[in-house]
């Protein structure tokens, strides 16, 4: 949602609104079984991948306007994901699971280049949710040897921008408000149970990366309001992560996992 190029545009006893909005909603269920006498495979792939760009702006205009100018750009994505692998044979089995899904998206509301005279309140605000819901699991059994691996990545990788560059913008009787936030939910779990009458070996990887860009700003621009000028960059995060293994065997059984993450986000307000 834009206006761009607009000059000496005159809005009397109403006002300026512009959003953009995005709701991405993902399911998704990978599941293999494999049953043999000698030998039994099992293994599933989930792949999921939301990549946005939502944008609310004003961009080389002239406006006045008798009430308030507001822009709003959000994303709310959310992805749902099961990746199950199953394997039973006689003598050998092997099961695997992985469940891969990432967020790549830019959020933006900025005003550029523009003269903005209103008599109500000029807000900007970007805002981004993403929740995922991940499962990858795998079960083994033979009567020999029983190997499984289950392995669950999630990222995060956002670009979030709110802010008034190159520009003078009047709050006559009014605040002025510049708002980008974010608040990202990962609740991933990495699992898997095998059993063998001589050897089982199983394994588990559940890891997750949040790398976010948070900003909102004012820069060589006039900015003067009746009330307050406020520019403000909000973070949060829900982690839950979860790896682990069973294993069971007449001669021996092997269990490995493990649970990383990774969390670099910049969050940055100023003028």
């Amino acid at each position: 949602a834009s206006i761009s190029n607009s000059q000496n545009m005159a809005y009397h006893n109403g006002s300026v609104s512009l959003t953009g909005k995005d709701e991405s909603s993902i399911y998704s269920f990978a599941g293999a079984v494999g049953v043999a006498k000698k030998a039994g495979i099992g293994a599933s792939v989930a792949f999921n991948f939301i990549m946005n760009d939502i944008a609310a702006t004003i961009e080389n205009s002239n406006l006045n306007v008798d009430g308030d100018v507001t822009l709003h750009a959000e994303q709310a994505a959310e992805i749902w994901t099961m990746s199950a692998g199953g394997g039973g044979a006689d003598k050998v089995a092997v099961a695997g699971a992985i469940s891969v899904n990432e967020v790549t998206s830019d959020i933006d509301a900025h005003i550029t280049d523009s003269t903005i005279d209103a008599t109500g309140t000029v807000s900007l605000t970007a805002k981004d949710s993403c929740d995922i819901r991940a499962l990858a699991g795998n079960v083994a059994g033979a009567g020999k040897v029983a190997v499984g691996a289950s392995i669950s990545y999630n990222g995060i990788n956002d670009t979030v921008l709110a802010y008034i560059r190159d520009s003078i913008v009047y709050s006559r009787l009014s605040d002025v408000l510049i708002n980008a936030s974010a608040d990202s939910s990962v609740i991933s779990i990495s699992a898997g149970g095998q059993a063998s009458g001589k050897v089982a070996v199983g394994g588990s990887v559940t890891i997750s990366t949040i790398t976010n860009e948070i900003q909102s700003y004012i820069d060589n621009s006039t900015v003067d309001a009746d009330g307050s000028v406020a520019v403000s960059s909000l973070d949060g995060l829900f982690l839950l992560l979860i790896s682990g293994v069973v294993g069971g065997a007449g001669t021996a059984a092997v269990g490995v996992s493990n649970t990383t993450l990774v969390n670099v986000n910049v969050v940055e307000a100023y003028i």
